[in-house]
């Protein structure tokens, strides 16, 4: 029995031995002769309802946290894109593949306010050379085409104060209810519903006096800012003189004005509704649903600007 334990440690020992002289290292996946399998370029703006979709529940839809989920704005597109394909804590792995995986991890770039540039590769490279713009076509783009990108340009441009009154009231409206004040609930929501739509204003809560803070065009209806952006893109998209790269970003771009529109007649229907309430706190379900759209429209409105540099022709 004492011979059996002395035999028993001194294999132990000679265990641990070995273990400390040669620690065990994970065994590495031998690479490709070919190098790592690249991935298309990704497109934040295309990537903007995706992320909504997959992540915006755990980051946030800025990405800066507030749910299970950590703080992404300061995450490169090539830490982001094998954070997706890895997974991690509840996040699961290959939560998006391929192209759907390069544009969310574009879009997570951009969350600082830098702009995403290069392909991003399954390695996590990223290549300069496949970002720059094809210019093949740009010289002979036709005067409709660059007239119509000045057009949006302007247009989004100035559209960008309206988007920024829009969040600004909001908190405002979040404000009224966390005070429980009624009066200002259906005040502040009455204006978001102007500032959205634009003149003829209204009179929504009720006072005898239809107020609007905006600048009385609005974001949707004749005119908006949004509503107006849909038919540049869409002569940019059926121009055959535009680079074919260019004609596809303007197809997004006119999904991506489509989204804002839903998730703007989303903020009137919910003011409309918080409006006319006889308490502050029966407007809750509405003014959550009111922040989710405007931080939707937000997002969504700063990369489809942002997207506007990336043409190849002016």
């Amino acid at each position: 029995m004492i011979r059996a334990l002395a035999i028993g440690a001194l294999v132990s020992l000679v265990v641990v031995v070995i273990a400390v002289a040669q620690p065990f290292e994970p065994s590495k996946p031998a690479a490709s002769a070919s190098g790592p399998t690249a991935v298309p370029a990704g497109d934040p703006v295309a990537a903007q309802p995706l992320f909504a979709q997959r992540c915006a529940s755990c980051h946030g839809q800025g990405g800066g946290g507030g749910g299970v989920g950590p703080n992404i704005t300061k995450v490169t597109a090539t830490a982001a894109l094998a954070k997706i394909a890895a997974g991690g804590g509840v996040m699961p792995a290959n939560l998006a593949t391929g192209q759907d995986a390069a544009d969310i991890a574009a879009f997570v770039d951009t969350l600082d306010g830098s702009p995403q540039a290069g392909t991003t590769t399954a390695a996590g490279a990223t290549s300069a050379a496949t970002t720059a713009p094809t210019t093949t076509a740009a010289a002979t783009a036709s005067a409709e085409a660059r007239r119509a990108l000045r057009q949006v340009s302007s247009d989004l441009r100035k559209g960008q104060s309206q988007i920024n009154v829009l969040t600004q009231h909001t908190a405002f409206l979040e404000q009224a209810l966390a005070d429980n004040n009624v009066f200002n609930v259906r005040f502040h929501a009455e204006h978001l519903a102007n500032i959205t739509l634009g003149e003829p204003i209204r009179d929504l809560d009720g006072n005898g006096e239809a107020s609007n803070p905006g600048d009385g065009v609005g974001l949707l209806g004749e005119g908006g800012y949004v509503a107006e952006a849909t038919a540049p893109f869409v002569t940019i998209a059926n121009d055959p003189t535009v680079p074919e790269q260019d004609r596809d970003r303007a197809v997004r771009a006119q999904d991506s004005v489509d989204l804002m529109e839903r998730r703007l007649g989303t903020v009137v229907r919910q003011a409309e509704a918080a409006a006319k309430v006889a308490h502050a706190t029966d407007a809750r379900a509405e003014i959550r649903r009111i922040r989710a759209a405007v931080d939707d429209v937000r997002t969504t409105y700063a990369l489809l600007r942002d997207s506007l540099q990336t043409y190849a022709f002016s």
